[in-house]
């Protein structure tokens, strides 16, 4: 996932109770007082919760590029709380701005 000599990232990928699979990598989500699931909350829930938290992933893989080794990846995507699209969509971006730098030095 990161390059193509062979470095990849494991994702834990859990489903809200409406069915949209987000990135997190715990069971218990952090609520004082409850002990509630990804599966006990629907997406709005768990966004509004990512955004109290500031566990947003474009702002904890801020800094990172494709050079990056893929131990901080891990580190800032696994404490996140994102829609897998989100995750899916900062690693694309990141690949296609390295793929054309990589171009235009040739």
């Amino acid at each position: 996932m990161l390059d193509d000599q062979g470095e990849y990232i494991n994702l834990v990928v859990q489903v809200t109770r409406d069915l949209v699979p987000v990135v997190y990598s715990l069971w218990a989500l952090p609520v004082n007082g409850f002990q509630l699931g990804v599966t006990d909350v629907d997406f709005n829930q768990f966004d509004q919760l990512a955004k109290r938290r500031g566990a947003d992933v474009d702002m904890l893989v801020k800094g990172l590029d494709g050079t990056s080794p893929a131990t901080d990846w891990h580190r800032a995507i696994a404490s996140s709380m994102a829609p897998l699209e989100r995750v899916l969509a900062v690693r694309s971006v990141e690949r296609v701005t390295r793929t054309a730098s990589s171009s235009f030095a040739d």
